[in-house]
């Protein structure tokens, strides 16, 4: 056997006996990627649709909140008379339950804002909005479909003063974060049955420029508090706080778990250093210098750190998918989009080839300060 041969033949049993000794470290390392990559996709996914859904719902530029009924009416027809005032989007609430579950419902005026805005996951007909103003229909919260199992064409039973009230569901939207369930009617057949009803928000487009002025002239005229009065830019600012909040936890979970198998690479490594010398004496023997070993060791165990990655793809979309479809699902009542986000793989393999390289540098240390003496002693009792 020629000494090229004997040395692919010693390279190889030595790949193949490394696999074995990292099995626990490489299963560590595999779940830590794949898991990874499942709650780095939900949390991605979840914050680029949430983004986008705060960007269409919160399209008023100014929300008022009146102290009274009384001051909602007057409110309701000064705001009307305002000139830098585009549009008054006012709105209608009644708390009640459906099937036991607290629900809010909503009654609005038909305006182009909700159709350019307000999107809609899925819908009956081709203009469903002009469904909701003429005909008796409504649209419900996703959670709040889930929850009661109704799709679209179903009839929801709700309790009024004066009796059930039973209109079709012609559409579904997204209503994150949300406990209650949401039910969106047209102002008119809202107040059929609720003929008391004042609006308890305002939600007026507005050009940026002029709010100022027009707070200090609300503010003179109705004595508003502060915390009745919400800008566009400050209500998005304070739900990405609450956002990025709820998920510092998982990011500081999905560093650890990384961390976690990196150490446990680490021992495995540091405890199979000695018995490796048995599989790389040979090499040395036949003129393989120290350097090429370290370097042999190093490729060996990317190797399979790099396989384990490519396991741990399709394992974490899985979970991802599991994630978004099944458990989000079942804890909150509505679904995600899945989404894969590739940038984001490729820093997970880049620390992950980082970790592997971390975890390998003590033994790589004790093998270059390996004397050849002991490379010898490892054939002392071959016979």
């Amino acid at each position: 056997m020629s000494l090229d041969s004997c040395s692919l033949s010693n390279v190889g049993a030595a790949t193949l006996g490394l696999a074995p000794a990292l099995s626990l470290a490489l299963m560590a390392l595999l779940l830590a990627l794949a898991a990874n990559i499942g709650a780095g996709s939900m949390t991605g996914g979840f914050r680029e649709t949430f983004s986008h859904w705060l960007e269409q719902r919160l399209s008023a530029e100014l929300y008022i909140n009146p102290q009274s009924p009384a001051q909602s009416e007057e409110m309701y027809a000064w705001l009307e008379q305002q000139p830098q005032v585009e549009a008054v989007l006012p709105n209608w609430q009644v708390s009640t339950q459906l099937q036991g579950w607290p629900t809010d419902v909503f009654g609005v005026i038909d305006h182009p804002t909700y159709r350019q805005h307000w999107p809609l996951l899925e819908a009956q007909g081709d203009d469903p909005w002009k469904r909701l103003a003429s005909d008796d229909t409504v649209m419900l919260s996703e959670q709040l479909a889930r929850r009661l199992k109704v799709r679209l064409g179903d009839s929801l039973a709700i309790a009024t003063p004066g009796g059930v009230w039973s209109p079709q569901i012609i559409g579904l939207y997204a209503d994150y974060g949300n406990p209650k369930g949401h039910v969106l009617v047209n102002d008119r057949h809202l107040l059929r049955h609720w003929p008391q009803l004042t609006p308890n928000r305002f939600n007026l487009r507005i050009d940026p420029a002029s709010i100022p002025d027009l707070l200090t002239t609300l503010q003179a005229r109705f004595a508003l508090d502060d915390n009745r009065i919400v800008d566009q830019a400050r209500l998005k600012d304070w739900s990405s706080q609450v956002f990025e909040r709820t998920f510092a936890a998982t990011a500081a979970l999905n560093s650890l778990t990384l961390a976690v198998a990196g150490v446990a690479l680490f021992i495995s490594l540091l405890t199979q250093s000695q018995s490796r010398l048995g599989q790389l004496a040979p090499l040395w023997a036949l003129g393989v210098t120290r350097r090429q070993l370290m370097l042999l060791n190093l490729g060996q165990t990317w190797l399979l750190a790099v396989l384990t990655l490519v396991l741990a793809l399709p394992l974490g979309i899985a979970l991802a998918w599991c994630l978004d479809a099944v458990i989000n699902v079942q804890a909150f009542g509505w679904r995600l989009p899945l989404r894969v986000f590739p940038w984001q793989l490729l820093q997970l393999m880049g620390l992950a080839l980082l970790a592997t390289l971390l975890a390998s540098a003590w033994p790589l240390y004790s093998l270059y300060r390996t004397q050849p003496a002991d490379l010898l002693r490892t054939f002392a009792h071959e016979g």
